[in-house]
């Protein structure tokens, strides 16, 4: 529940009382409620993520609260319910600018590309297609945290202030250093995997008695749900990151994860029968996928399945389903 604005602040700093008695007398009543009632409005806990309905109830306390300081006297004179709307009005403009400013940035790679991103510090990331990177406007003057749903390869510039990146299950944190995170929360097995290429990073699950780990160049390690981090082991970098070059490389996983990055990168559709041949599991391993349909037609060999295109739309299928 909100809390009541309470109505005994201070009222303008005596610095500005000389300006507001050189402004018109109405316009100067209106802007002493407004700076009054922005006293109040420090209490509210503004969000990083935008929020109409927060910013509705903050909207609704306000005028409240001007409504009840009608009767408020200032200099002796009783001020009108329209300047107190005025007042409460100007208010409204700064907690809208204050959303406004605390709203994230927000960096999205469209289906079926990748997208470069440079942030202000010189780091630069590079998004595989569908994945997104958000940020705050304070990102490079007060902390360099970035919040990343999807893939991408990172190249952070080096500074004492660590640079994190946030997954929905793990948290990454390093000074400088080139390294790749994939967390694909929608996946059947969801899991942050970070390879890295260049430096040492430190990975942590945000499950609170999970122990971190520490990254050396050319090794790997993934979250899966709430477990801590498996221990780190010697991989092919090259592999990890191919994806940057067109390439496609799993292995020993789900049909489901491989036919979903197919879809993000080719931004097509794919029908699989039955459902469960999403849980079958394949290898595969292209350093160019070409399109589509080569990357598919690549899993049907191996898999034995038929793959079908009617009107854009691929199906894989097992045969005893055709």
């Amino acid at each position: 529940m909100m809390n009541p604005i309470p109505h005994n602040e201070p009222g303008v700093p005596d610095e500005l009382k000389a300006w507001l008695g050189e402004q018109p007398q109405e316009e100067a009543h209106a802007l002493e409620q407004a700076w009054n009632l922005s006293v109040h409005a420090q209490q509210f806990d503004v969000s990083i993520e935008p929020d109409t309905e927060r910013f509705s109830q903050m909207r609704e306390e306000v005028l409240r609260a001007a409504q009840e300081q009608v009767h408020v006297r200032t200099h002796l004179r009783l001020v009108s319910t329209p300047m107190l709307r005025i007042a409460a009005s100007i208010l409204l403009l700064v907690l809208a600018g204050t959303f406004l400013w605390t709203r994230p940035i927000s960096h999205t790679a469209p289906a079926g590309d990748q997208l470069s991103v440079q942030l202000s510090d010189g780091s630069t990331v590079s998004l595989n297609s569908g994945s997104r990177l958000v940020h705050n406007r304070t990102f490079g003057s007060k902390n360099r945290r970035v919040t990343l749903k999807g893939e991408a390869f990172f190249d952070v510039a080096h500074s004492d202030t660590p640079f994190i990146v946030e997954t929905f299950n793990g948290t990454v944190t390093v000074l400088g250093t080139r390294f790749n995170v994939r967390a694909w929360e929608s996946d059947q097995d969801p899991e942050t995997v970070v390879a890295l290429e260049r430096g040492s990073v430190l990975l942590e699950s945000r499950a609170k008695a999970a122990t971190p780990v520490v990254l050396e160049p050319g090794q790997v390690s993934r979250i899966s749900g709430e477990a801590g981090p498996s221990a780190p082991e010697q991989a092919d970098i090259e592999q990890k990151t191919a994806w940057r070059l067109g390439g496609l490389f799993f292995n020993d996983a789900p049909v489901g994860v491989v036919v979903d990055e197919i879809k993000r990168r080719f931004d097509v559709e794919v029908e699989m029968l039955p459902p469960s041949l999403r849980e079958e599991r394949v290898t595969l391993r292209l350093s160019d996928a070409r399109d589509a349909e080569f990357a598919l037609s690549m899993i049907a060999m191996a898999r034995e399945y038929t793959l079908r295109e009617t009107d854009g739309v691929f199906s894989l299928t097992m045969p005893v389903h055709e």
